[in-house]
């Protein structure tokens, strides 16, 4: 009996990587042997939950020895997905922490004890700009942007693998988010096998392009959207919302037009009818008047108001987005709520089945954390069909 192709998923996460290569490796028609590395015991359970059969181990990947994991020493794809908080501009102007952003070094420890075909690996587009950091600041050293990420490509290629990296964005291949990653992919010389990038299956709508090959637009927000869900009105909280939320539905209620009623966000929001003349235009801190329609908030230091007709921006570890809606049921009014797990793991593409452990924050940090199911599928599934050929 031939033995089953070897799956290695460092920093494993809940797993929205491997439920993408699993999705592959079935419409390949093929069976993997899955090994699933995790330091994080709520990560490792929902795993485990979804994944049953695959080999589950929570650990620190720097404390594993290869050999004694994956027997017969051969691995067909190694993909990891190693810490990114210390890339991330999202930090803001925080000290980063050197060890944590070298996590990316576990790789080597792999492909020089293990025969390892393929290597996938993801993080921030900012990984591209891994460099020293200023020993008093803990900043990077401006100037020296990418010197380490080089030296750590230059690395890989030292163990006989060819090398190439792109940033993707996860809309182009189906998610319902505009999430980018950058991807570095590695393959072993003398394995006959070469780098293979995936076609996009969606494309941005503009009005000056032309969908290439009448590419399908990109899925929007308002897709993995459940409209049937309760919110409450802005004007009639316990607890009023920040003055910088406030700003951004005002953002929102300017922006995105309709046809049914004008929102005035003067003096703490009301309301009017849109039949009645419009009341007057102050210059006043908050005398905008906007006719509206849903869209999604965001709380990021800079979030900005979204139209539900694009993918969701990226989705973080945190409850970052927010529905609001003005409606006119018994009277005008405008609701607001959180967008839920079960919408933040659709945006991801996760498929509805999928089932997340823990807390509702751990949870969001499970999805947040996730690489998109659907681009994980796009990158591996060339690499399965050419499996399932070797196996015919």
């Amino acid at each position: 009996m031939k033995a089953k192709p070897v799956v290695v998923d460092m920093f494993c996460g809940a797993g929205g990587e491997f439920q993408g290569i699993a999705q592959a490796a079935e419409k390949a028609g093929i069976t993997i042997q899955a090994y699933a590395i995790n330091h994080w015991e709520r990560a490792i359970e929902t795993h485990r939950y979804n994944f049953p059969a695959a080999e589950h181990i929570c650990r620190d990947v720097a404390d594993i020895y290869p050999p004694d994991l994956v027997p017969g020493r051969n691995i067909n794809l190694l993909w990891m997905s190693p810490e990114c908080t210390n890339h991330s501009p999202a930090r803001g102007d925080k000290p980063m922490n050197n060890q944590s952003r070298c996590s990316a070094f576990t790789l080597f420890d792999w492909i020089d004890k293990m025969t390892v075909d393929r290597v996938i690996v993801e993080n921030v587009p900012a990984f591209e700009n891994w460099g020293p950091l200023d020993e008093g600041t803990k900043r990077p050293i401006k100037g020296r942007e990418g010197e380490t990420f080089k030296a750590w490509l230059a690395m890989i290629r030292s163990f006989d693998f060819t090398v190439d990296y792109r940033k993707l964005n996860a809309a182009d291949y189906g998610a319902p988010t505009s999430r980018n990653r950058l991807f570095v992919q590695a393959v072993r010389n003398g394995s006959g096998k070469s780098i293979l990038w995936p076609e996009p299956s969606h494309a941005q709508p503009s009005p000056n392009r032309v969908l290439t090959q009448e590419l399908p637009r990109w899925i929007p927000a308002r897709e993995i959207i459940n409209w049937n869900l309760p919110s409450e009105s802005i004007f009639s909280r316990r607890r009023p919302l920040a003055e910088r939320t406030m700003g951004r539905i005002r953002e929102g209620l300017v922006r995105f037009g309709g046809s049914e009623f004008l929102i005035c966000m003067e003096h703490g929001g009301r309301v009017v009818s849109a039949d009645v003349p419009v009341p007057t235009i102050t210059t006043a801190k908050g005398g905008a008047i906007g006719v509206a329609q849903p869209f999604i908030v965001e709380y990021y230091g800079n979030g900005k108001a979204r139209s539900v007709s694009d993918p969701l921006p990226t989705v973080t570890a945190r409850d970052r987005f927010a529905l609001i809606e003005p409606r006119q049921d018994n009277g005008i009014d405008v609701r607001f709520r959180m967008l839920t797990p079960n919408e933040l793991a659709a945006a991801q593409s996760f498929p509805s089945k999928y089932v997340f452990t823990g807390t509702r924050e751990e949870v969001v940090k499970q999805i947040g954390n996730a690489v998109c199911p659907k681009i994980a599928e796009a990158l591996t599934y060339n690499y399965m069909k050419e499996i399932a050929a070797i196996e015919a």
